[in-house]
C-alpha cells in the first residue's frame, strides 16, 4: 500500500474525493479503508452500472447512479448532503463509457464543488489480464501480489473557472492519473536478483 497514510491523516479530518482510470474500478471498492471513513461512489444508470453499484455496496461502499444523459439534480443535492454527513465521494475520470483516459468534467467538477481534498488511486499487479472492454480493465490473476496507492492531487481548484483553465486542470489531472498508474506498475514489477561472483561457464 502506498500513500494509505496519507489518505488516513486526510480522513481523520473529513471526506476526499478519489479519482481513477475506469480501467482500476475493478479492485477500489476492495482498497478503500472503510474503517476510516465511508466512501459514496458514482455510477451509471446502465445494467452493467447496476451491477458493479451491488458490488460496491457488497464491500460497503454507498453507491449513487448518475445518468449523462439526464438531468441529475436530485442526485446532486443528495451526493452533497452526504459530503456534509462526512462520506467521501469516489468516482472514474473516464467513465461510464470513455473514451479511454479522456478526462471529463465530473471529476473536476465535484473536486471543485466541494472543496475536499482529491487523491488519485491506482492498482497493479504482477499477473493480470486486460479484458476486452473499452477500458481494457486490469483483471488480477489469482496468488499474485501488487500494489495499490492514493496520491494526494494538490492542484488548486477554484469555484470559478473559466474554460482555458478547466482544460488546464484537465490536463494536468491526465498527467497525475497516468504518472500515478507508472508508479504502481512500477511498484509492482519483481525485483531484479543481483548476482556475484564469476561468470558461469
Amino acid at each position: 500500500i502506498l500513500g494509505g497514510g496519507e489518505l488516513q491523516a486526510a480522513l481523520a479530518k473529513g471526506p476526499v474525493v478519489v479519482v481513477l482510470w475506469h480501467e482500476f474500478s475493478l479492485m477500489a471498492p476492495v482498497h478503500w479503508p472503510l474503517k476510516h471513513g465511508q466512501l459514496c461512489s458514482l455510477r451509471d444508470t446502465s445494467p452493467i452500472g447496476m451491477v458493479s453499484g451491488a458490488v460496491q455496496a457488497r464491500f460497503g461502499l454507498d453507491p449513487i447512479a448518475m445518468s449523462a444523459k439526464m438531468s441529475n439534480r436530485t442526485a446532486s443535492r443528495e451526493i452533497l448532503r452526504r459530503v456534509r454527513a462526512g462520506k467521501s465521494i469516489g468516482l472514474t475520470a473516464d467513465g461510464p463509457l470513455g473514451p479511454v483516459h479522456q478526462v471529463k468534467n465530473a471529476a473536476l467538477d465535484w473536486a471543485r464543488a466541494t472543496g475536499c481534498p482529491v487523491f488519485l488511486y491506482a492498482y497493479a499487479t504482477k499477473r493480470h489480464k486486460r479484458l476486452k472492454t473499452w477500458d481494457n480493465m486490469v483483471l488480477p490473476l489469482p496468488f499474485t501480489r501488487g500494489v495499490y496507492i492514493y496520491q494526494h492531487w494538490s492542484a488548486d481548484l477554484p469555484r470559478r473557472i473559466d474554460d482555458a483553465a478547466l482544460e488546464q486542470l484537465r490536463a494536468g489531472l491526465k498527467q497525475a492519473l497516468e504518472q500515478v498508474s507508472t508508479v504502481a506498475r512500477t511498484a509492482a514489477e519483481p525485483a531484479q536478483t543481483a548476482t556475484t561472483g564469476p561468470a558461469a561457464p
